[in-house]
Parts: structure tokens; sequence; C-alpha cells
């Protein structure tokens, strides 16, 4: 198209891209982090709770 960039199916990259860049933003109380533990039964998949 004469040399234009064409956005198409590019979701995932700016989502991506959103979400890395409101992590600088984010704001995580210890206490309140370990006060969230998963009932139990529930999965951890990153096994933050351990």
């Amino acid at each position: 198209m004469d040399g234009q960039v064409v956005k198409l199916r590019d979701d995932l990259m700016a989502a991506t891209r959103y979400g890395v860049m409101m992590l600088r933003e984010a704001l995580v109380d210890p206490a309140e982090f370990k006060a969230a533990r998963p009932a139990k039964g529930q999965s951890d998949p990153l096994g933050a709770f351990r």
C-alpha cells in the first residue's frame, strides 16, 4: 500500500506491549499479597505461596 504500515492482526502484540508498560505502575503490598493465599485445593501455578 504505497509504503504504508498496515495494522493487521496485531492485537496480541498490542496487548503484550500494554501489559509490559503497565508493570511499572503496579504496586504490591507484601502483607496483602500473603493474605490473598489461594484456598485449599486451588492450584498455584507460579508457586508464589510456598
